[in-house]
């Protein structure tokens, strides 16, 4: 059954034709601004978070003075 599967893959990926589909220049556009929308959110939640963030790296390094 396995090779009848990876037999049946392989003809389906040598049986593709091409699409000659048209991509419209506003694809771009949101492309980029789901880019920025992902950079953004990312920055919010890290400034949120921020003072959580430095306690968490001064502990470690307060440990490893302590340690040393």
């Amino acid at each position: 059954m396995f090779l009848f599967c990876i037999w049946l893959t392989g003809l389906f990926l040598l049986a593709v034709r091409p699409a000659l589909a048209y991509l419209d220049p506003g694809s771009g556009s949101y492309v980029f601004q789901l880019l920025i929308a992902g950079l953004l959110t990312a920055s919010v939640t890290v400034k949120m978070y921020w003072r959580q963030i430095k306690s968490y790296i001064e502990k470690k390094v307060m440990r490893k003075r302590d340690e040393d």
